[in-house]
């Protein structure tokens, strides 16, 4: 509804002018002249109070379409952080659900294995009890 009435404002508000024919009699017969009087624009004169409504009216649109697209981008935004906390967490809590064993003499452990291996701080683990 809302929508209606707003494109039908900007409808009034682009065709301000009406196209009379000047050179055609009420019988049909048209007169021969010159090429600028065929058609001239008379311009519709809308009252000011008319026009002022139409002014604020479309301003009103205007600012509601722009606090629509403000609400849409700070939700966009909010999920974005909540986002970026989820992936946090779950990050964290794999590392918390790794099973870790702490390598005390790495000459024992081959090449190849040890490239997969990821360095840590030991700390941690050295005090969490073993079952």
């Amino acid at each position: 509804m809302k929508n209606t009435h707003i494109l039908n404002l900007r409808i009034q508000k682009r065709f301000l002018f009406l196209k009379v024919n000047v050179s055609q009699a009420g019988s049909g017969k048209r007169r021969r002249r010159g090429q600028k009087q065929l058609s001239r624009l008379k311009v519709y004169n809308q009252h000011w109070k008319k026009r002022k409504k139409m002014q604020e009216e479309i301003k009103i649109a205007k600012q509601l379409t722009r606090d629509t697209l403000n609400e849409r981008k700070q939700q966009k935004e909010e999920q974005r952080q909540r986002r970026i906390l989820n992936l946090k967490r779950k990050k964290e809590n794999l590392k918390k659900s790794e099973i870790v064993q702490v390598i005390k003499n790495p000459s024992k452990v081959k090449k190849k294995h040890l490239r997969m291996i990821e360095k840590r701080d030991t700390l941690p683990f050295l005090n969490k009890p073993v079952y």
